[in-house]
């Protein structure tokens, strides 16, 4: 497998040499605050027909997010997420999960992975159950935010940064990601593409709203397959 940077600078790299490893931390190192990682079509699907993105991933695409989950202070996805993708724990901090209902039943994170205290649900207050009990004693703890009727992006940013954590690699659906976007909370973007992109818009995702701002892409990547690997910076930030 290997992987080509385009620009800024021209360079290759062989995924299966043993530096490999340092180069993609170099590469893909996670900006400060919160990045957004996906990937999508052209056309702007991010997921199959079983709701699951695996099947539009590609094993550099795996190398690459998995590069960056493991330099992040914590890795936030969706109870939808969860339950349709197998998501393991990263190694360097905890899963957070965002979920309204608290019902994580049918997850699929890898048990290999789990550790105490590494996997963070994140809901409403006033559940009637305790979320942790979907995983094995010791491994979850429950966090809340404040109000019954769901989890705001800016609360989750809260919680999240009164336990110290504020570098974030957000891995979620279009659902989350567009509410933390709203927000104002995310100012990164990673962004694999399958192929060739449609338009010249920046992301060049169709559903791609214009008041998320204005976004230039500083390093762009492709491999063997044609996938592009674009990063994405916001250029104009205001604080929330």
């Amino acid at each position: 497998m290997k992987l080509y940077r385009v620009a800024p600078t021209t360079e290759s790299l062989d995924l299966d040499t043993p530096a490999a490893t340092d180069t993609l931390r170099d590469w893909f190192r996670p900006a400060p605050g919160w990045t957004w990682a996906l990937v999508s079509t052209p056309g702007g699907d991010t997921i199959d027909a079983d709701g699951a993105s695996r099947a539009l991933s590609n094993p550099v695409d795996r190398a690459v997010l998995t590069s960056m989950r493991n330099q992040s202070e914590a890795v936030v996805l969706g109870g939808a997420t969860l339950r349709a993708e197998n998501v393991p724990v990263p190694t360097s901090g905890p899963l957070v999960v965002v979920s309204r209902s608290g019902d994580l039943r049918g997850h699929q994170i890898p048990e290999k992975s789990l550790r105490p205290d590494s996997v963070w649900v994140v809901t409403p207050e006033g559940l009637s159950h305790d979320p942790t009990e979907f995983f094995p004693e010791g491994v979850a703890i429950h966090l809340t935010t404040p109000g019954t009727d769901g989890v705001d992006a800016v609360s989750v940013r809260d919680v999240l940064a009164s336990r110290g954590v504020t570098q974030v690699l957000l891995e979620a659906g279009r659902d989350l990601a567009g509410q933390c976007l709203d927000a104002g909370i995310v100012h990164s973007l990673t962004l694999t593409l399958t192929g060739a992109p449609r338009s010249d818009t920046h992301p060049p995702l169709p559903w791609w709203k214009d008041e998320w701002g204005e976004w230039s892409a500083a390093d762009v990547f492709t491999d063997d397959m044609r996938y592009l690997y674009l990063r994405y910076h916001q250029v104009h930030v205001d604080s929330v």
